[in-house]
């Protein structure tokens, strides 16, 4: 793809200035946006939207725009919010449907991994509502897939995992369309203990790679140094961590490098001086070892899987009550691998008496719900979808 737009610069470049070179330097800043170069994305949409204005060309302003916004919020850039929603605006009202997809997918992508939740809801429940609209099928399973991803972030692991596998059941689907879902059911798999999760996560950082993109190749990576960590195999993070280190900071959103570096304070490995740099909130004060407010940060976030994560990597010792606090969010998570982690940890120190009792398995009808339900829950969710009321519902069961 490089070479090509590389071509049509050079060969656009021998002619008369026109809209079609103007939409060439919008590819090339697109490819950069891809490719995690976000300064040269900038500087190749400004030309392009420069070029646009000379001929009237909405169509590259709508291109450009996208470009610029989505390398603008990725290096913590408020105005580019504004940018993508005038490309969005503009290519709504001209019926450009998949340059209106575009910006829900990236716009999406920002929510979730920025941890704007509210924003990531309203986008991806719009995005979805307008590709399914107008059949553009493709569109609509890769923002279903982030979705997914949203749901695992919040810690509704079961939804995560029920959402992903839906996307990744349907046929003729594109490696790109599956991705981001095969990620999130490989990450949430090993959160909860399923079998194959392993497998599933090499599987993602193979397909990964093949992108070629560090938005991809960054959280396929990271679900594997947390597979070693959930399993007590630190020495079979190291590989990822230098990939991840070779790949440099300045390829990566600052939540992306967050995330890295916790994890290699966690997992006591040395990156590179680059990766000193000021990170997001939660991950910064967990850098500086203040545990209990770094977590308290992910709770105010609506992550809790995270804040059990960092209430279990104290470097100053595992007090009883970070420990069952970890524990409970677990629990509350579904994480029963993470939960066993922790509560593996808590008796090695002393502290079995103090935490919670762990919870009993569900029922079979619980376990082959997709929500878990079990057959009392099933038909009471039946019962109000009839209209009835909780006094309804208590004399038709039998029950105050």
């Amino acid at each position: 793809a490089t070479h090509f737009a590389d071509e049509a610069v050079r060969v656009l470049e021998s002619t008369p200035p026109s809209s079609e070179r103007a939409m060439a330097y919008s590819l090339r800043s697109q490819l950069h946006m891809l490719n995690d170069e976000m300064d040269k994305a900038i500087e190749w949409g400004q030309r392009a939207l420069e070029l646009a204005a000379k001929f009237n060309d909405d169509e590259v302003r709508v291109h450009a725009l996208n470009n610029i916004g989505t390398a603008r919020i990725f290096r913590d850039q408020p105005e580019g919010i504004e940018q993508l929603e005038e490309s969005l605006e503009l290519a709504l009202r001209a019926g450009q449907h998949e340059h209106a997809a575009r910006v829900y997918t990236n716009l999406a992508e920002y929510g979730v991994e920025y941890r704007n939740f509210a924003l990531a809801e309203r986008i991806i429940s719009d995005g979805i509502a307008f590709d399914t609209q107008h059949d553009l099928d493709s569109w609509t399973h890769y923002l279903v897939g982030r979705l997914a991803q949203l749901r695992m972030e919040q810690g509704r692991l079961r939804d995560a995992e029920t959402i992903a596998q839906g996307v990744l059941k349907l046929d003729r689907l594109t490696l790109l369309m599956k991705l981001p879902a095969l990620i999130v059911l490989a990450k949430v798999g090993l959160r909860c203990g399923r079998e194959n999760a392993r497998e599933l996560a090499s599987r993602a950082l193979q397909d990964a790679i093949a992108t070629d993109e560090p938005q991809y190749i960054v959280p396929a990576r990271l679900g594997l140094i947390e597979a070693a960590w959930l399993h007590n195999e630190p020495a079979t993070a190291a590989d990822h961590f230098e990939s991840l280190a070779k790949l440099g900071v300045g390829q990566m959103h600052s939540w992306h490098a967050g995330e890295i570096v916790v994890w290699a304070q966690r997992l006591f490995f040395e990156l590179p001086a680059e990766f000193r740099v000021t990170l997001p909130a939660p991950f910064e004060i967990e850098v500086q070892g203040n545990i209990e407010t770094a977590a308290e940060e992910w709770e105010k976030l609506g992550a809790p899987y995270n804040a059990a994560v960092t209430l279990l990597n104290s470097r100053k010792g595992h007090t009883p009550a970070n420990l069952a606090k970890a524990i409970k969010l677990f629990d509350a998570t579904d994480a029963s691998a993470a939960a066993t982690k922790a509560r593996n940890l808590a008796r090695s120190l002393g502290h079995a008496k103090h935490m919670p009792r762990a919870r009993r398995g569900p029922y079979r009808a619980a376990k082959n719900h997709p929500l878990g339900l079990t057959r009392r829950e099933q038909t009471i969710l039946a019962l109000v979808a009839d209209g009835a009321s909780n006094r309804d519902i208590s004399q038709a069961l039998a029950r105050s």
